[in-house]
């Protein structure tokens, strides 16, 4: 699904919902940041759900590594992805191992196209990042969001 809702009531940002579907909060990038910083031993947030790239980056500034998708994609893509990916995990491959690996298998499989499969990005700490968000910088669209 998509990760970004935008309406007047809640601004822009990554949906948290509750077990009450009216119990959702909307929760910008720099908070998801703040908020993983105080974590020592968070080593990868994984955002596989649609246009997370926007948040990747700022997270990435304080967690070693962020997967994040820079497009739309399709459930079945992003299970595929999430599958192979912790199938690397679970049998103890670190991130970028686990990472190049899923795209390695996504590939093979012969069932996505090259923009498909170019959507999952891996951030890590200490790059830096640039996103165009249809045709606007990042910083463009980060001063169109609404303050929390």
């Amino acid at each position: 699904g998509n990760a970004l809702f935008k309406d007047h009531e809640y601004g822009t940002g990554l949906v948290l919902s509750g077990e009450n579907p009216n119990e959702i909060k909307v929760v910008k990038g720099e908070l998801l940041s703040s908020i993983f910083n105080h974590f020592d031993d968070v080593e990868c947030v994984f955002l596989n759900a649609c246009n997370t790239m926007p948040y990747g980056i700022e997270i990435s500034k304080n967690i070693p590594f962020v997967i994040a998708m820079n497009q739309y994609t399709t459930d079945t893509f992003a299970i595929d992805f999430a599958s192979y990916f912790y199938e690397a995990v679970g049998a103890g491959k670190n991130i970028e191992y686990s990472f190049h690996y899923s795209i390695d298998l996504l590939k093979l499989n012969g069932l996505y196209k090259k923009e498909q499969i170019e959507t999952p990005q891996l951030l890590i700490k200490g790059n830096d990042y640039e996103f165009n968000w249809y045709n606007q910088t990042f910083a463009e669209w980060a001063s169109e969001i609404e303050p929390n």
